[in-house]
C-alpha cells in the first residue's frame, strides 16, 4: 500500500472496486484500534450524570456531538425523543386552494 499511496490508487491498479480493499483488510485481521478507551467512556457518563445534557457534556470533554449521542443512546435507548415527521405545509400568499 505504501508503494501505491492511496486505497483508490491500489484498487485501480488491481482492477477492483475501491470498497473491496477495506473489506479484504478486515478479513485479514487488520482492524482499526478503538478511538476511545473505556475510561474515556466512563468519564463521559460521569459528566453526563452531572450536567444532564449530552451537548454540554460533549463540549466539556471535547467530543464529537454524534459520538456523545451514540454513547448516551447505548446507555438508555428508550429515553430518546421521537423524531419529528418533517412534514410542513407551506402556503404561498399568491396560490389559493
Amino acid at each position: 500500500m505504501a508503494r501505491l499511496g492511496t486505497v483508490a490508487e491500489a484498487a485501480q491498479e488491481l482492477g477492483i472496486n475501491r470498497s473491496t480493499c477495506p473489506k479484504w483488510a478486515n478479513a485479514a485481521g487488520t482492524r482499526r484500534k478503538p478511538q476511545y478507551t473505556q475510561a474515556e467512556k466512563e468519564q463521559f457518563h460521569a459528566v453526563l450524570d452531572r450536567t444532564g445534557s449530552i451537548a454540554a457534556t460533549a463540549r466539556e470533554l471535547g467530543l464529537n456531538i454524534g459520538t456523545a449521542h451514540t454513547w448516551a443512546g447505548r446507555l438508555n435507548p428508550a429515553g430518546r425523543k421521537p423524531r419529528a415527521t418533517g412534514t410542513v405545509i407551506r402556503r404561498n400568499a399568491t396560490h389559493r386552494r
